[in-house]
């Protein structure tokens, strides 16, 4: 994101007034989406882009599960991909100080860079959590 964007998003972030008690903590982001749409921060032109590129991921990302191989998969593995898809967007987006500024990230970030940031979140908490384990063993 380059420094305009940057600029945009703080001004953005404090003309969007989001009622939280809308949001879901599971299915965080499209809650936020949702809420984001009632309340003008989001358009609907780009609620639906970010719906097909959530789709676009999911279908990298079952190429990615096949080794390229198929397009093809059960449904029930379509969805559990879908479910982790959903999570790791979740953790980025639930990571921000509050979800006005979550939703200038939806604005202005691909869904596969949230993807990718939620992932790497995931990385490094799980990382954080071996490391706290190993100090605790040695405690013990």
């Amino acid at each position: 994101m380059g420094l305009d964007n940057t600029q945009d998003c703080s001004r953005s972030v404090s003309n969007i007034i989001i009622d939280r008690s809308r949001l879901k903590r599971n299915n965080y982001i499209l809650s936020l989406l949702q809420e984001g749409q009632r309340v003008g921060a989001i358009t609907s032109k780009k609620a639906y882009q970010i719906q097909g590129e959530i789709m676009q991921v999911l279908q990298q990302l079952i190429r990615k599960y096949t080794q390229g191989k198929s397009t093809s998969v059960t449904s029930e593995t379509a969805e559990d991909i879908m479910v982790s898809l959903i999570y790791a967007m979740d953790v980025y987006v639930l990571h921000f100080n509050n979800p006005e500024e979550a939703i200038v990230h939806l604005n202005f970030e691909s869904i596969k860079d949230i993807h990718a940031k939620g992932v790497e979140l995931l990385r490094q908490y799980y990382e954080d959590a071996k490391q706290l384990y190993q100090e605790m063993k040695k405690i013990d």
